[in-house]
Order: structure tokens, then sequence, then C-alpha cells
């Protein structure tokens, strides 16, 4: 008796399992969610605020739901997004906020995206700061996001109840992102804002970024790595950390960057426009190598330390010179804090082979004319 009840289980489970096989492979087959692809489409522009084009979907029941697609394209973007096209797009979905008509993206994948951001003091990015704008603001102002949900009012102060067919108008999908994996990336940086009216145009490679938001927090964790094409350019950059103030509508809210990032074989030519005419924009050459902790806002105030490895750096001052003094075997140990207007060196420890230099200083208005102020220095020869 018990062999006929354990046989009769084991039947059963054996042709549940068959039939959850077969709907895993039929469904997704029998339902066509590209008769939704204006509605997603439209809960996609609705959160990044620009104009977005979807391939063809596709779809499946493995672990979860997942959609795919074989082309997204973003443009005209607002907040931290620029302008976004990839080749191939994968989406797991929570399905329990598709109930109320959330799309939860819980990881979206992007395969080889190409990026251009532009950054500048008319059309970037805002950053509010206790509800103050600073000098990098966007111009593009929020769409019916900004308004209350429910809200029915035209602009005319007509109420909307009903749409030219009639009916109640559909509520309309929303749209979140709460995890982020780009793989073989490219990304245009034209910055604008550094020092304008100048732009400075960056391309890069090798783009791999992963990325976690917490909306409740609105915090943003990330780990991500480039490379700069230029072989005078800035590098190789690999950076972890976490970004705080970065709202589901990504907009940078009183944003707070705290990360630990490595730079290798930075070209002093890279930085030889934001020195100006200054003399040593001529003098020096070759590369430079660092690792630096940050803490601050991304535009008023902060604090920096770590190292840098100018061991591959060179000096030339033909007026004392025939040929460039190199600079092997000399580190750098620092640590910085800064405000609009004053840069305060708090320590630092200049190694060049058996001769040391150590230090702190203070500069005042250091972004356009630095005057030195409070300088201590003693040296070990």
């Amino acid at each position: 008796m018990k062999g006929m009840s354990l046989k009769k289980i084991i039947t059963l489970s054996i042709i549940l399992f068959v039939l959850f096989l077969v709907a895993i492979l039929t469904v997704p087959r029998l339902f066509d969610l590209n008769r939704y692809n204006p509605a997603i489409v439209s809960a996609i522009e609705k959160a990044t605020g620009g104009d977005a084009k979807l391939g063809r979907i596709t779809w499946g029941l493995h672990t979860g739901l997942w959609l795919a697609s074989d082309r997204l394209s973003l443009r005209d973007t607002r907040g931290v997004l620029g302008d976004i096209t990839a080749k191939r797009v994968h989406a797991s979905i929570s399905i329990i906020p598709l109930i109320t008509g959330k799309i939860v993206i819980d990881n979206l994948r992007l395969a080889e995206p190409v990026v251009t951001i532009n950054l500048s003091g008319t059309n970037g990015y805002q950053i509010e700061n206790n509800g103050q704008s600073s000098k990098l603001e966007v111009r593009k102002d929020l769409d019916s996001e900004d308004a209350k949900e429910g809200d029915t009012t035209s602009s005319t102060g007509n109420t909307r109840h009903e749409n030219s067919s009639g009916s109640r108008p559909k509520k309309p999908l929303k749209f979140m992102i709460t995890g982020l994996t780009v793989s073989q990336g490219r990304l245009t940086l034209n910055d604008a804002f550094t020092i304008p009216p100048q732009t400075n145009s960056r391309k890069f490679t090798d783009v791999e970024i992963s990325a976690d938001y917490d909306r409740g927090d609105q915090e943003m964790t990330f780990d991500l790595s480039l490379r700069d094409e230029s072989e005078k350019g800035i590098g190789s950059i690999a950076a972890k950390g976490k970004l705080a103030g970065l709202t589901d509508r990504f907009r940078l809210e009183n944003p707070l960057l705290t990360t630990r990032a490595t730079v290798n074989d930075h070209h002093i030519a890279a930085i030889q426009p934001y020195m100006k005419n200054h003399p040593l924009s001529e003098r020096l050459g070759g590369s430079v190598s660092f690792e630096l902790d940050y803490k601050g806002s991304m535009d008023k105030n902060g604090q920096v330390s770590g190292n840098i490895d100018l061991s591959n750096m060179t000096y030339t001052d033909q007026s004392l010179w025939e040929t460039p003094i190199p600079t092997k075997d000399t580190k750098l140990i620092f640590d910085a804090s800064f405000s609009p207007d004053e840069l305060v060196i708090n320590k630092f420890n200049l190694a060049a082979g058996n001769i040391t230099l150590d230090g702190k200083s203070r500069l005042e208005n250091w972004p356009d004319a630095p005057v030195f102020k409070d300088i201590a220095l003693s040296g070990d020869i």
C-alpha cells in the first residue's frame, strides 16, 4: 500500500514537472509582448525624460520573469543619463509589482552600449544642494512626472475624464531600475563645464559597470572600470563606491560621493588644458599613476587622500638643463580638503630616492588664481 502511494506521488511529481517545463517553453511563444511595445517605450520615456526606441521583445520564465530586446536607444534624457544605444538588452523583472502597473527591473544588462554625455553650464546635469541649484544645471524641465499622480487637469484648467474614444484614460506604467550591468561599453564625454567655453572630449572603451540602487536611501553602489582610447589620455580607471542623493528620476539632490579609485598611465597632456598658461604645463611630461579615496559633494566640498606615482613623469627646463629630468622612484602621498574658494593640503610627503620632503599648505582662490598661504616644509636629505 505504501509502495503504491509512493509510486503515485512520484508519477504526479513527474507530470507536474513536465507541465511546468511545457508552460515555460510554450507560454512565451503564445503571448507576444511586442503589442505592448508602445506602452513599455512610453514608461521608459516617462522615467528618463527622453526619447526611446525599443527593438523586438522576447521574454521567458526562468528563475523569474525576464525580457530581452535586440536594440535600445535613448536620446535627450535628463539627469545623470546621456544618449544611449545598446545592441542587446536583457532585464530581470520583479513579478509582484506588475500587478500594480509598475515595471521594476532588478537587473538591467546592456551589451556593447554606446553612451554620449554632454556636460555644460546650460544643458548639463542639475545638482540640487539644499534646494539651491549649482552652476551645473539642467534646462530640460521635468514632464508630467513632476505632477501629482492621478492629476487629470489639463493646461487649460479643464478636467479630463475621457480620451478621444470616450473611455477613461489608462493608468500609465511606472518604470524603475534597481540594478545595472554594462559590458563592453563605449563612452564619449564632452566636458564644456569645467573650463568654459572650451570643450574637452574624451572617448573611453572597455567600459564595465555594475551598480545597485536603493530607492529608500536614494543611494547607488557601483563598481566600474574604463580606459581612455587616446595614448595621451587619462589612462585606465577602476573605481568602487557609493553615490547618495540620486533620485529614481535620475536627478541629483544634495549628492554625496564616496569612492576609492585607481588610475594608471594618466598622461600629463590630459591635464594641460586645465593648467591654462601656467609654465608647468609646458615643462611637465610623461604620465602618472595614482590611488585615491574621496568623500564629498560633486561640486562644492570634499576630502581626498591617496598617493601618486611620479616615476614615469619628466620635468623639462631648457634654460637650466638640455635634457628632461626623470623622476624615477618618486612618490607623493597626500591628504587634502577643498571648498569652492580654498584648498587645504593637510599634509603631503614627497619621496624621491633617499630625499623626502614633508609639508602642508593652504591655497586661496585655488580654481582660478591660486595664492599659497601658511606654507610649512621640512626635509630629509
